[in-house]
Order: structure tokens, then C-alpha cells, then sequence
């Protein structure tokens, strides 16, 4: 479930302006600040493992940078310059210094997860602005008064499973299966941080190959059967989730349940869950897709609904063009605070 926070699409305050957010209405002309002009590096792939994710955040950042175009109340204008990374992590710090050598007080991106985790240190040691439209797998190591992000890393999920577990449905004894790695270890640590926190206890924790699923589907039977667990997150591919929704109707299974990532959120698993009567014991822990006015203009211009990087993308334009609306200068620590 999304933070309560005022909407990013909620238009600065700005005397005589008509309309709503979102509504195209007819004002007066631009009314320019003399010389106000802001520079905003986007640091996007247009190649490499993320080109696909980079294209479709592309497409919400060039919704926003259209509907900014056409909002004549602002009186800045953004200069957008824009760099390559390569879904690589040499190619994207390398990007990252040029615009900070230029004197550029924004950075939007990157996308793909290891240029993510590069790229935070070195902008934490720096006075630029660093807005990282989806923080997902990558692994902050530091992080800034000079770093913002729109959606939160995937260790939040771990968090999200363990309230619904303990706060939600009242179960006290847990299991956690995880992949071996910082991204497994780090859904892990905040599910056990979180149940424990919340009166549960995690009676049962392994790391495992993803490429044995039924090593998988053992560890849930003893988890269960030995440990008397109840809830069980399972950080894993769809693979270990068909393994793991057939054992549900084995004896003594009947009474857990289990929350999978969106790693393993596919129609088969579904399929099987059914199939072993144990379709209302399976849950899921996902983001919420964009909606609303967004993904119906989006609908209308490309023929397809959007992905959350489309909206990470258009959220995190938009939340510049306001911060460098509002702000009291184009000086960085101005822009960051606004």
C-alpha cells in the first residue's frame, strides 16, 4: 500500500492560475523569470538488460515533459539533457560525473540495478540531486539529503508480508525461504524485522537455489510439519512457486499459508494453487499499477496499459518541474528542499 502523501500530479500554488491538475485550460503567457533556467540530466538505457524497462519509463517522462511544455503558469523553463547508460555501471557513473561537472543541479535515473547502486555513494559525496525513479533490487549503501526516490527498494516487500502476516491476519509462527544474495538477504531482514517487531516470531529461515525448486517444496513441508510455521514468505521465481502451491494440500499443509514477491506473480501458479485446493491460502506482495488519469492517457497514446516504470518516470519529472518551480533559487540545497 502507497505512503499517504500529497499527490506528485497536485500543481504548485500559483495566483490566477485556473483549472485543475491534469486539465488543459487556456492562460495567460508565460510569464518567464529572466535567465531562470534549470538543467535536468536524464540518465536513461538505451541498451544493455534494462533497454526495455528504460524505454517504458521513457515514455511516462516524455508524458510529463509534454504536460510541463504546455503549462504556461510556470515561470522556469527545464533544459533537459540527456545520456545513455548502457544498462552499465561504468557507463552511468561516468554520465553521472559529467552532468555534476557541467553544474547541473538534477539527475534523473538510473534504471537498471547494479548502475543504482554505483551511482548512490558517489551522489551521496556530492551536491547534486539525485532522484531515483524506482530504487527496486538495487542496494543502498549511503544515502543523502541530496538523494530522493519514487518507489521504494525491494526489501520492502519483506515488510509489507510480515504486517499482513502478524497486524492483519494473526499469525505468530513464520518461515522465510529466501535466494542466496543481498537481494534475498534483504527482503529477509526486513521480514524479520518487521514480524518481530509486531509480536510474531520467524521460526524457520533458509537461503536456497532457485534452480532446484523442489528443494524448495521440502523446506516448506518442514517448515510447516516440524516447525509448526503458519505464514511463509517465499522469495523465489514462479518455478519454485508451482513447486510450492502443489504441496499445500499435503498432510498437515492444509493450514498455511503462503505470500510469494512478484518475482513468482504468473497465472500458472494460480492454475496449481487451485487445482490442490489451496487457491485462498496463497498471497502475493506487489506494487500498485498506475491508474487514473495517467493510465488512460497513456492508454490513448500508446495502444497499451502502463508499467510501473512509466509512472516511476512521470512521477519523478513532474516532482522536479515542482521542486524547481517552487523552489527559492536554482541553487541545489534550494531545489532539494523544495
Amino acid at each position: 500500500v502507497p505512503p499517504a502523501f500529497p499527490g506528485l500530479d497536485a500543481t504548485p500554488t500559483a495566483p490566477g492560475t485556473p483549472g485543475t491538475p491534469g486539465e488543459e485550460v487556456v492562460a495567460r503567457p508565460r510569464q518567464e523569470r529572466p535567465g531562470e533556467t534549470a538543467k535536468v540530466c536524464l540518465l536513461l538505457p538505451a541498451s544493455g538488460e534494462a533497454k526495455d524497462d528504460g524505454a517504458e519509463m521513457r515514455r511516462g517522462i516524455d508524458m510529463a515533459r509534454q504536460r510541463i511544455e504546455k503549462e504556461t503558469w510556470r515561470t522556469r523553463r527545464i533544459e533537459w539533457l540527456e545520456h545513455d547508460t548502457k544498462s552499465s555501471e561504468p557507463v552511468a557513473v561516468a554520465a553521472y560525473m559529467k552532468c555534476v561537472n557541467e553544474g547541473v543541479p538534477v539527475v534523473i535515473g538510473p534504471v537498471h540495478p547494479a548502475p543504482k547502486t554505483a551511482i548512490i555513494p558517489v551522489a551521496a559525496a556530492h551536491d547534486a540531486i539525485l532522484l531515483i525513479p524506482e530504487v527496486g533490487a538495487a542496494v543502498p549503501t549511503l544515502w543523502g539529503k541530496n538523494l530522493f526516490a519514487i518507489a521504494p527498494p525491494s526489501s520492502d516487500m519483506g515488510g509489507a508480508a510480515a504486517r499482513n502476516m502478524v497486524l492483519d491476519r494473526g499469525l505468530k509462527e513464520l518461515a522465510v525461504l529466501h535466494t542466496q544474495g543481498v537481494f534475498g538477504e534483504g527482503i529477509r531482514d526486513s521480514f524479520v524485522k518487521t514480524a518481530e517487531k509486531g509480536g510474531g516470531k520467524v521460526v524457520f529461515q533458509r537461503d536456497l537455489d532457485p534452480g532446484k525448486p523442489d528443494t524448495w517444496a521440502a523446506a516448506v513441508v518442514e517448515a510447516v510439519t516440524q516447525k509448526a510455521a503458519r505464514g511463509l514468505l517465499v522469495v523465489a521465481s514462479a518455478e519454485v512457486a508451482l513447486e510450492v502451491a502443489a504441496v499445500l494440500d499435503a498432510n498437515g499443509m492444509t493450514h498455511a499459508q503462503v505470500w510469494f514477491i512478484d518475482w513468482a506473480m504468473f497465472p500458472p501458479v494460480l492454475e496449481v494453487a487451485k487445482a490442490h485446493e489451496a487457491l485462498g491460502r496463497l498471497h502475493w506482495v506487489n506494487r500498485k499499477a498506475p491508474s487514473g488519469a495517467f493510465a488512460d492517457d497513456f492508454l490513448t497514446r500508446y495502444q497499451a496499459r502502463p508499467q510501473f516504470e512509466a509512472g516511476d518516470g512521470y512521477d519523478a519529472v513532474m516532482a522536479v518541474a515542482n521542486a524547481v518551480e517552487s523552489a527559492k533559487s536554482l541553487w541545489f540545497e534550494d531545489i532539494a528542499t523544495a
